[in-house]
């Protein structure tokens, strides 16, 4: 991922080809530094995000290849504990939870929750530092082409880890779909700086309509937990009704009761 992207997680805003605008995080301070990693999980292309109109990418949890047509590269910048926290809500409808990333490291991987980005894991160490990614848990199967928008942050982005237009138009290529030819990521590859434009909020996004998405985000944000909140008490209620039916039950089963006479028969005298 580009730089400039990746910090629209951090700064908020938006980069060029974004069809929505980042939060950021309560942190806003720039990552320490940032370097490149080769992964033996498999880069792939999946469902459909309105943010880009195209598939988005995922890594693979179970596939590890073997060389280099199946792994990924990625960009690590490295943050704090916070702001991870606050990139994975941002990738997963927003929430506020937490969770314990000493448990993932010793475990390699954890589902957090129901989002697309529900499935943390741990990639090893540099430097003396833990890597953590997400992705998607549930290995969505079918694939999805990216717009040429949201690519050109990956070309970008691998642009910027000093890899090769050759290399980098023949990556994409082992890892999208038919659908993209080899001469269209060439062209595309060719003509994608390893800068990206970050749109000015002032000019290129209207600051009264931003800052109306966010109240309406929060808004929603509280309603949901509301809800969430709601329909756990609910569970909790329906949890206790069917014990309550299922002792009743087995109190008739165990002692079946008879039922009353219409009338007693007199004696003869």
């Amino acid at each position: 991922m580009a730089k400039e992207r990746f910090y629209r997680y951090i700064k908020g805003g938006a980069v060029e080809g974004m069809q929505n605008v980042c939060r950021g995080c309560r942190n806003s301070a720039d990552p320490i530094k940032d370097a490149n990693l080769w992964t033996e999980h498999n880069l792939y292309f999946a469902r459909y995000t309105w943010t880009w109109k195209g598939g988005a990418a995922f890594l693979d949890p179970t596939d590890r290849g073997s060389n280099k047509t199946n792994g990924a590269w990625l960009r690590l910048y490295l943050i704090t504990e916070q702001q991870f926290f606050d990139i994975v809500r941002q990738e997963n409808g927003g929430g506020t939870e937490t969770f314990d990333l000493s448990s993932i490291r010793s475990k390699g991987k954890s589902v957090i929750g129901k989002g697309w980005y529900n499935l943390v894991l741990y990639l090893g160490e540099k430097e003396g530092h833990p890597i953590f990614s997400f992705t998607d848990a549930s290995r969505e199967n079918s694939p999805t082409a990216p717009s040429s928008a949201y690519l050109k942050v990956l070309i970008a982005g691998l642009k910027q880890m000093g890899i090769s237009q050759k290399d980098i138009s023949q990556y994409l290529h082992d890892r999208t779909i038919a659908d993209i030819s080899k001469d269209f990521l060439d062209d595309l590859v060719a003509n994608t700086s390893d800068g990206l434009h970050v749109l000015d909020y002032g000019k290129e996004i209207n600051p009264q309509a931003t800052q109306q998405i966010l109240q309406e985000i929060h808004q929603q944000e509280v309603i949901l937990l509301s809800k969430q909140n709601q329909l756990n008490q609910l569970q909790e209620e329906i949890q206790f009704l069917e014990q309550d039916i299922a002792e009743k039950k087995s109190r008739l089963h165990g002692h079946p009761t008879s039922s009353p006479s219409k009338s007693k028969k007199k004696n003869k005298t």
